[in-house]
């Protein structure tokens, strides 16, 4: 239900496990920032997790407020977008009041340090570089620049440190700046799941009083380039959206094209002009195996709808105009539309590879971008005929991508080529030179993670050939058996679940300091990952970080060396109080033994497994 009763539009709904989940979206984004400092949106979402300190004084360091959802069992996390920024957390149903209460502390009274945001940079120029090699972010690169050019679509989103860092005292004048503009309670909305939605009012009161006490100053100040913003309302009213008052207006259509991409992905892909209403029906279109939906904001009111074709592993894919039609074909039979069951949901998984995943989350965060733009609108069986009628359609812009197809063009940041022609003229076929062997890519965390799962002798480091020229990664995988043990067979199973406690301790309680040290002291990478992990049914302690290519994967694993070497003796006795009754809810969520642990855990003797990209 929606709550006329709270400052911000709020939405209560039933959650379908024993988690609280939360999603607070800002009014702004991309779209918003100077013209002269793309990227500024996305520096300011990484900035509010770089220290706060709350109304009651009390102090949360970088980091800490990480490490405090992860204790009590949940996770918090945060999006840029074009016209929205949201920040979502899910944990255990009865730790809802505590994470409201260090949400609140993240969003209204952070510190904003200058000396940490100008680091932070780093961590912007590390993620770009990332996505310069996302089949993804490169079609992305390559819309838009041709779809609609000086539209918010074409603005730089992700930013780098050539954007970002040419002027560090006027960066955090911007900054600055732009949170206090965009940052307020009548400029955001809260969308919350709980398994007792029934009491929406205690909720709604609750949350209310936290966001109110916590809120900064009102205070609003002007951004420079002579540009001024405003921010139009939220859900639920009337208004054209955030825009700059001198952006051009956006066209209501585009002329049919054919564009020819040269990415690392092989596949084809549709896309059609939408009214943002269709966002809820299209995000539960069910599709046939090897076809995939993808949605792009190409202005407060319009989406760019797209469904990718991905040929077979098992085959060469040729571009030719004939696979292209036959795949077209199949996909125009799936549009008698049958949709996913919005309420289906999942709790909190082992994601691919072993990285955690939150399906729940993500399709939470999902329901509120509906309640954020279209007012709780959500009825796919409504928008049902609509949406029918505009797939129905021809595809505004046909795209096929093929890692060696001669491009004329080149993308300004993310380095994809393309070429482009109007519609009517048929795509080229391509001879045998055309033919290409399809082989799946990777993020090197993710290609290590695979070999780890593979089974791999302990106590050698191993490289791995991952073949991207953007990133490095390493992991350190460590494990409470025997010292002597050299392969997972050779493992103690009869100890196992005292070993199975002691890594969960050690997981649990080094989350902050890995994440302190690795990703804000030692800027090692923009991925730092700690976590319990079990490999081969054997219990253990994962630590992972990928990098952009300024540190190697040899030299990121010996900074793993180093952090176990400098905090090898874990002290399990005299916990602070909030740590001992965390700890206690891990033991009975992860039905861990009761075998008391030992006073200290000694990480030296600990086999381990060494992986690293090269």
């Amino acid at each position: 239900m929606h709550s006329p009763f709270a400052p911000f539009p709020l939405a209560v709904k039933s959650s379908c496990d024993d988690n609280f989940r939360m999603v607070v979206t800002f009014h702004c984004g991309s779209a918003n920032e100077p013209e002269s400092w793309p990227g500024l949106a996305h520096l300011l979402e990484h900035s509010l997790f770089l220290g706060s300190k709350g109304s009651d004084g009390t102090e949360h360091k970088p980091g800490s407020i990480q490490a405090e959802f992860i204790r009590m069992g949940g996770h918090i996390n945060a999006s840029t977008q074009l016209y929205h920024t949201s920040y979502m957390l899910e944990c255990p149903a009865d730790q809802w009041q505590r994470a409201c209460r260090l949400l609140a502390c993240l969003l209204f009274n952070p510190e904003l340090p200058s000396s940490r945001i100008i680091a932070e940079l780093e961590i912007i120029e590390a993620e770009y570089k990332a996505r310069c090699s996302d089949a993804r972010q490169q079609i992305q690169a390559i819309l838009q620049e041709t779809l609609i050019p000086d539209s918010d679509f074409s603005r730089f989103c992700a930013g780098n440190k050539k954007s970002l860092a040419h002027n560090d005292a006027e960066l955090i004048r911007q900054i600055t700046a732009f949170y206090q503009q965009y940052y307020q309670l009548d400029n955001m909305s809260v969308y919350l799941e709980h398994p007792d939605s029934d009491n929406s009012n205690e909720f709604t009161a609750d949350i209310s009083r936290c966001f109110l006490s916590a809120r900064h100053s009102t205070e609003v100040c002007e951004i420079a380039d002579g540009n001024r913003y405003k921010v139009s309302p939220v859900a639920g009213q009337t208004d054209e959206g955030i825009k700059r008052e001198n952006s051009s207006a956006q066209p209501a259509c585009f002329p049919a094209k054919y564009l020819y991409a040269r990415i690392i992905d092989t596949g084809y892909e549709w896309c059609w002009l939408l009214p943002v209403s269709l966002l809820p029906a299209f995000d539960h279109l069910q599709l046939p195996e090897q076809f995939q939906s993808r949605v792009r904001m190409i202005s407060s009111q319009h989406l760019l709808a797209a469904i990718w074709y991905q040929p077979p592993d098992d085959s060469n894919a040729v571009i030719s105009k004939q696979e292209m039609l036959k795949a077209r074909q199949q996909l125009g039979q799936c549009f008698s539309l049958e949709y996913q069951n919005s309420e289906a949901k999942q709790s909190i998984t082992a994601g691919q590879n072993g990285i955690p995943d939150a399906p729940a989350i993500r399709q939470t965060v999902q329901q509120s971008i509906y309640h954020h733009y279209l007012s709780g609108v959500t009825n796919t069986e409504l928008l049902m005929p609509s949406l029918l009628r505009y797939l129905n359609k021809p595809e505004q812009i046909t795209l096929i991508c093929h890692p060696e197809y001669p491009g004329e063009h080149q993308t300004r940041y993310f380095r994809a080529a393309y070429s482009e022609s109007i519609a009517q003229i048929a795509p080229p076929e391509t001879n045998q030179s055309g033919l290409h062997s399809r082989t799946e890519h990777l993020m090197p965390y993710r290609r290590l993670m695979s070999e780890l799962q593979q089974g791999v002798l302990l106590n050698e480091a191993v490289s791995i050939d991952c073949q991207d020229n953007y990133n490095q990664a390493a992991l350190l995988w460590l494990t409470p058996s025997k010292s002597s043990a050299t392969s997972m067979s050779s493992a103690s199973e009869s100890d196992i679940p005292a070993r199975k406690k002691q890594a969960h301790f050690v997981a649990w309680s080094m989350q902050q300091q890995a994440y302190r040290t690795l990703r804000l002291e030692k800027r090692l990478g923009y991925i730092v990952h700690s976590s319990y992990l079990e490999v081969e049914k054997q219990p253990g302690v994962l630590l992972l970080v990928q990098s952009e290519c300024s540190h190697s994967g040899e030299l990121i694993l010996a900074q793993l060396h180093q952090f176990i070497q400098d905090n090898n003796r874990i002290n399990t006795g005299a916990l602070p109080a909030l740590w001992e009754r965390d700890w206690t809810k891990q033991i009975q969520r992860y039905e861990l033994a009761e075998t008391p642990l030992p006073e200290q855990i000694d990480l030296t003797d600990w086999p381990s497994i060494a992986l690293y990209s090269r």
